[in-house]
């Protein structure tokens, strides 16, 4: 089988054996950190899990331009297994931009895109794919940081710049759908909104547990910290605070942010994210991650997240022109007391629909929770 045979196949798409296995060998060295493997060992008794398994996953797809099913390592958990299987799919591939990941193919509905949460792996939302209408595809959008030398997007915005580009290999116009975790929903909100300054519409956008990031507190009182150093720096941001939340529409405010970021961004942005003045309790409300929670993630990983949640930190939203589908495990009675809406209502021209889920941050992907989450998601998306 050559590549005239198949002229829309890529000739290095069809590798032999000993080529395939070589690729895959670097692969696992690299994510395994381990100096010797052989091609018949086992890719969970080498130290591998859930989390490595979905980083192996994404970088074989990458490599070879093929969708692979969300079960494939724990199927094929040998090098000689996976070798096998690229050599059976290699002949049917198709190329996506390199964040990309395929997580079902096929069907007449519009694409359902799934952003990555923080870290930049996908393996939450494979536990909803069966709750997804199957007529409808369903892509995940993953983050920089898994391919050693990817340089990771330092705010928000820049990261859902990318990823919309990607996003348009796939489908090149709206109307679009949107899903988000944790900080991958504050990205596809992001991501939204560019969407509707390109002229493109968003036919979806549903965030899963996350809070408005509480931007503009922190600027305040970044500022006051700057400025006003002492025991009055206290009496200053708790008074802009108290305003903020009382008034989130009031344009007055929002110009004296808007004016504050401009003109100390670049102080704001090289403050290492310890030296802010805030509490961890108002990091853990606005993005749900503290850095000492990173421990149950690889090591490796820990930098990448980092820059990920500072500039989550840093983000302040636009106003978005459209509904918003919140799965909320609670409300957040720290940044937004009595609102439901966790704060994206203030942020939106539309409806912000609040659908209770059960369980905590930590364990909403877990069952019994995971069964609720997946059938909320599914009534949701099948009133579209």
């Amino acid at each position: 089988m050559d590549k005239e045979e198949h002229p829309g196949v890529r000739k290095e798409n069809l590798p032999n054996r000993s080529m395939n296995e070589g690729t895959l060998l670097h692969l696992w060295k690299d994510i395994l950190d381990l100096p010797d493997i052989s091609p018949d060992d086992d890719f969970f008794l080498c130290g591998g899990n859930s989390l490595t398994a979905i980083e192996l996953l994404i970088r074989i797809q990458r490599e070879y331009h093929i969708n692979l099913p969300p079960d494939t390592i724990y199927r094929h958990p040998t090098i000689q297994g996976q070798s096998a299987l690229l050599r059976k799919k290699a002949a049917t591939a198709k190329e996506y931009h390199t964040l990309i990941s395929p997580l079902r193919e096929g069907g007449d509905l519009p694409p359902l895109f799934c952003i990555h949460p923080l870290g930049g792996w996908m393996d939450h939302y494979l536990k909803i794919l069966t709750a997804i209408d199957k007529n409808r595809p369903v892509f995940g959008i993953r983050g920089r940081g898994l391919v050693p030398g990817e340089i990771l997007p330092k705010t928000v915005e820049e990261t859902a710049r990318e990823q919309v580009e990607a996003l348009r290999t796939v489908q090149k116009t709206g109307p679009y759908h949107l899903l988000g975790f944790s900080n991958g929903g504050i990205i596809a909100y992001e991501m939204a909104c560019q969407l509707q300054e390109h002229g493109e519409k968003v036919g979806y956008l549903g965030l899963i547990d996350v809070s408005v990031p509480a931007t503009e507190v922190r600027y305040i009182k970044t500022l006051a910290a700057m400025l006003f150093p002492g025991r009055i720096l206290g009496r200053i941001p708790a008074f802009f605070e108290r305003q903020l939340k009382a008034n989130p529409d009031s344009r007055i405010y929002a110009f004296v942010i808007k004016s504050i970021k401009a003109a100390f961004h670049g102080i704001l942005f090289r403050s290492p994210a310890k030296s802010l003045p805030e509490s961890v309790n108002e990091i853990h409300a606005s993005v749900h991650m503290k850095e000492n929670s990173l421990a149950h993630f690889p090591k490796a990983s820990h930098p990448n997240m980092k820059v990920q949640l500072n500039a989550s930190r840093m983000y302040l939203p636009q106003m978005f022109n459209g509904n918003v589908v919140l799965f909320s495990t609670a409300p957040d009675p720290i940044l937004f007391p009595g609102d439901l809406t966790r704060g994206w209502g203030s942020k939106i021209h539309g409806r912000c629909d609040v659908i209770a889920i059960s369980g905590n941050h930590s364990n909403l992907f877990d069952e019994p929770h995971l069964s609720i989450l997946k059938e909320r998601i599914n009534d949701s998306l099948g009133a579209l």
